[in-house]
């Protein structure tokens, strides 16, 4: 029996794979839950399907939102309705297996956290979900049962833990994620256990580099960087996950210490010119050969985001004006 969790859903055009979400949901023994539904204007299905399982799940409330809406500003609006011990924070395209619920609330329950992920089985479709491209496995780094210092969206909290954070921030467009479990591991435990949350079902995966650049996302990794600065060892653990900004750390490293050099020791700029070359041309074998990334996008992530993260760093929110409108459906 699963009791007193509040699952709070959030899906935008997910017709195909929120019917899977709240089917896995329908089939657990529930006591005492609630099933949060927010729809961010969608275009499909998705709202119609949520309003479908009204009477198929118990306590099931759906949530309509338009406006200036995003992930963090879903899960807020579902948050406002969560009235249980503990919270389930959940994408509209995982099929929810109920293990690891059973193991998560365990954990906790026994002191060893505040808020529990774990791992997820992901299978990829053609764009119009008809056929199964390849199956694979997420955060396959998740071989033990550890604390972590941030994780993605999909995992259970109690409440709190959850009232002691506060909101998510809206205005991380990007890596909202990141930035509101990184609070969690700031003042509690948020622990990733070798389990398998549910699957997630998504569409083939194509390369968005020119978009993730157009639309500035980079940016918000800089910002994530800025609120943990004063954490080293979770600002070292960033640069570990993101290869490319610390390559461009590592090369401006080299070019202060040549340009050093150059006055101190006589050096000349060809030396360091060499130096350079040579670092990029290890780098590009690296990230071809080795991390199979195609020219453009180790030019890209190498060379290009780095700044932008650096820029990041440096920028102020600007989503605090925007307005956020929203409707309960059921």
């Amino acid at each position: 029996m699963i009791e007193n969790i509040s699952f709070i859903i959030i899906a935008k055009n997910e017709a195909f794979a929120v019917e899977k979400c709240l089917s896995s949901l329908e089939s657990m023994a529930l006591k005492n839950c609630e099933v949060i539904c927010v729809d961010s204007d969608s275009a499909d299905d998705t709202q119609a399907i949520m309003k479908s399982y009204a009477l198929k799940i118990e306590n099931l409330r759906v949530i309509e939102c338009s406006g200036f809406i995003n992930a963090a500003v879903a899960r807020n609006v579902g948050m406002t309705y969560a009235t249980k011990k503990f919270l389930f924070f959940v994408d509209g395209d995982i099929e929810i297996y109920p293990e690891f619920i059973v193991t998560a609330l365990d954990r906790i329950r026994s002191g060893k956290a505040d808020a529990v992920t774990g791992k997820l089985m992901e299978i990829q479709y053609t764009s119009d979900y008809k056929y199964e491209i390849r199956r694979l496995v997420r955060r396959k780094h998740m071989t033990k049962e550890k604390e972590c210092l941030v994780t993605g969206g999909i995992f259970i909290a109690t409440r709190e833990i959850v009232e002691k954070i506060g909101a998510w921030d809206s205005d991380f467009v990007r890596l909202q994620d990141f930035e509101y479990t990184s609070r969690i591991s700031r003042i509690g435990t948020l622990l990733q256990i070798p389990e398998f949350i549910g699957i997630h079902h998504t569409q083939e995966f194509y390369d968005r580099s020119w978009e993730y650049f157009r639309k500035g996302y980079p940016m918000f990794y800089g910002r994530l960087l800025r609120k943990n600065f004063d954490r080293l060892y979770f600002s070292i653990q960033l640069l570990r996950g993101n290869r490319g900004l610390a390559t461009f750390l590592l090369f401006g490293f080299v070019l202060v210490i040549g340009l050093v050099a150059i006055v101190l020791s006589g050096f000349t700029i060809l030396n360091v010119v060499l130096v350079g070359l040579f670092c990029i041309s290890l780098d590009f074998l690296y990230s071809t050969l080795i991390k199979r990334r195609k020219f453009t996008q180790w030019i890209l992530h190498n060379y290009l985001e780095p700044p932008l993260i650096l820029f990041g760093m440096f920028q102020r929110p600007k989503c605090d004006e925007m307005q956020t409108h929203q409707n309960v459906i059921i």
